[in-house]
Order: structure tokens, then sequence, then C-alpha cells
């Protein structure tokens, strides 16, 4: 007939229409309770309500203030709507990622390969004996390479 967990509420209206038979009032008499715990949902916390943005701004465009925005988000390389809320709100813009030039990523090539090798000759078990002098000297030039990519801090 009802189960309980389908429809909770049927005894009662059962009962209040006067419809029930003693059957279905016993039937519902031996299912168990319910659980009187509130379980929690799985999945993700549910972010703090000032931190929510749950209003929604439409703003129209010209195509060339468009591409205008586009252009200007594209300097800043974050996505359109983070430079539009950012510039609203006067917040500060991350800086720009420096671009690496050919001659870096060469090097940063040169450098992979070499460990690589090391590594494979670490894993096989043959050793060299330069191969302590070269870690320090890859070491080196990835820290002046890092240097070089990462903007200056602002203080």
């Amino acid at each position: 007939m009802f189960s309980r967990a389908k429809n909770p509420g049927a005894r009662k209206r059962l009962a209040l229409t006067g419809f029930a038979t003693a059957a279905v009032l016993t039937r519902f008499a031996r299912l168990k309770p319910l659980r009187s715990t509130v379980m929690s949902k799985g999945g993700r916390p549910r972010k703090d309500t000032l931190r929510l943005r749950a209003i929604r701004v439409s703003v129209r465009f010209s195509p060339a203030e468009h591409r205008q925005l586009r252009l200007l988000a594209a300097v800043h390389q974050v996505p359109l709507y983070t430079y539009l809320r950012s510039t609203a709100l006067s917040l500060p813009l991350p800086p720009p990622v420096p671009t690496i030039n050919e001659a870096t990523y060469r090097e940063l090539c040169r450098i992979g390969s070499n460990v690589n090798q090391i590594a494979h000759l670490a894993h096989i078990g043959q050793g060299y004996p330069g191969a302590l002098s070269t870690f320090r000297t890859l070491s080196d030039l990835l820290l002046s390479i890092k240097a070089a990519l990462r903007p200056p801090r602002p203080r």
C-alpha cells in the first residue's frame, strides 16, 4: 500500500479523511520509525553568504567596445569577466606574466634533456663522476631562469 519513505504524511491524511482501514493503520504501526538525526548533504560546502556571487548584471557593449575590453583582458591575461569585475570595483589586476623568449625556451629544453639523461643513468645503476657537479650547475641555471621569469614583488 503506502510506504512511509515515499509518503510520510499518508497515515495522518488517511486518518483525517476517515478512509483508512484497520489493516492500513496497523501496517503503518509496524514500520520502523524514521531517523530522527539529520544527515548532512554530501558534496562541496556552501559558500559564505557574503562571498556568494548570486546577482547577475547584464551589460551591453558595441562590437568595438567589446573588442577593446577583450584586448585589455588579454593584456592582463585574465578572463573578460575577471577584468570587468576588477575594474568596476577598483581592485588591483594581477601583473601580466612575462612571455618566455625562444632562447630561454631552448635553455629549458636543454636542461630538461640533461636531467632526463642523468635520471636514466641513475635508474639503471650507472652513475658517472661528474653527476653531482652537473646537478649543481643545472640547479643554478634553473634558479637564474626562475628569477628572470618571476615578476618583481610589490613592496
